[in-house]
């Protein structure tokens, strides 16, 4: 990610006692410290103070127990020995990407639970290493995996303009949603939600086939089967035109009397874990990248939109920036996209009031 959170590290000591007074383990050693998200803490869990000659030969079989709600975090090792012998054990947890633009959780953490021997009966009482997380920035990765589309508006001068529009889709895993729909042209695309944020699958259904695209392939009419990688272009039909191009991105374009809807998919792949795929209108008519009233789904109900934008109160990252919908005043912030091009992020459920993002879920 471009822009990393902070993550403050405050360990929180609990020691145990185990029957007696005198042997205690615990973490005892630690500092606050900060980190970025693939960073990592390192907690000892050790022995306070000398071990005791009753204990000369007891070994104390400890285990990681994790919180229901940790944030993603990679902790080793998950189980060790404390003895006379080997009276500490340094614990490493890594801080993961966790790719969600909702990042709420409060503070996350490990506990350590001991048992003496290969006795069952649990001897000490939880020892947790505790830091909460704090995301003061949106990430890059934000940026790309949110809607964008251009919108016709206007401004405070009442002169007609083209903005740009952005918005965020959350959903559960393998919700699909209308992404958008040509009436005129009989295409309607949609996209499955992985992991409650990113795009797993398209499917795009068109008069001359049907087609499907995840993060390993794309299947399409005329025994269209490619992976990503591979060149191939393909087109189908002659008044009615299906041309599926295929060079690094993916390219589907319906045409029809001199009517055009493509679209354009990209797979993001850092690997096959976090691999990701994007979606966006490429090209429509009459309008270049504006939608019209023909055109239905997420992108065309915020396409049908009457809008109103003023200029930004504050510029910079997050400009906030007053933008009315149909007569309504919104929440709106200027967000920076990249090095030259900015977007209104706005919530979806503003956008399009006073339907539920709900009427967009494909319910087969």
């Amino acid at each position: 990610m471009k822009y990393f959170p902070l993550i403050y590290c405050i360990f929180c000591l609990w020691s145990s006692t185990f029957g007696q007074s005198d042997i205690e383990l615990g973490f005892f050693q630690y500092s606050p410290i900060e980190l970025e998200e693939g960073q990592k803490c390192k907690a000892e869990f050790s022995l306070k103070g000398i071990w005791p000659s009753k204990y000369e030969n007891d070994v104390f079989v400890c285990k990681i127990m994790k919180s229901s709600k940790l944030a993603p975090i990679l902790v080793t090792p998950l189980s060790f020995e404390i003895h006379k012998s080997s009276p500490k054990q340094i614990i490493v947890i890594t801080v993961k990407e966790d790719n969600d633009c909702r990042d709420d959780r409060p503070y996350v953490g490990v506990e350590v639970r001991c048992t003496k021997n290969s006795e069952e009966l649990t001897i000490s009482k939880y020892n947790g290493v505790y830091f909460s997380v704090i995301d003061n920035t949106v990430g890059e990765i934000c940026n790309k995996h949110r809607i964008q589309q251009f919108v016709k508006g206007y401004n405070e001068n009442g002169e007609e303009v083209h903005e740009k529009i952005c918005y965020d889709i959350y959903g559960e895993h393998g919700d699909v949603f209308e992404f958008v729909t040509d009436s005129l042209l009989g295409v309607s695309a949609y996209f499955e939600i992985r992991e409650e944020y990113h795009v797993g699958r398209i499917f795009i259904i068109t008069r001359q086939g049907s087609i499907e695209i995840n993060r390993d392939f794309i299947t399409g009419p005329e025994n269209f089967h490619q992976t990503w990688g591979q060149v191939k272009r393909i087109e189908v039909g002659t008044d009615f035109k299906l041309v599926i191009d295929l060079n690094k991105k993916l390219l589907i374009k319906v045409e029809d009397e001199g009517r055009v809807l493509a679209l354009v998919i990209i797979k993001e792949e850092k690997s096959f874990e976090k691999s990701h795929l994007n979606i966006a209108v490429e090209e429509t008519t009459p309008n270049q990248k504006i939608l019209d009233e023909f055109q239905g789904g997420l992108l065309g109900s915020a396409a049908n939109n009457v809008y109103h934008f003023n200029k930004s109160v504050q510029r910079g990252r997050e400009s906030v920036t007053k933008v009315k919908i149909n007569q309504r005043p919104v929440a709106s912030k200027l967000q920076l996209i990249n090095d030259n091009e900015e977007c209104h992020l706005i919530n979806i459920e503003d956008i399009i009031f006073p339907m539920p993002v709900s009427l967009f879920l494909r319910s087969d």
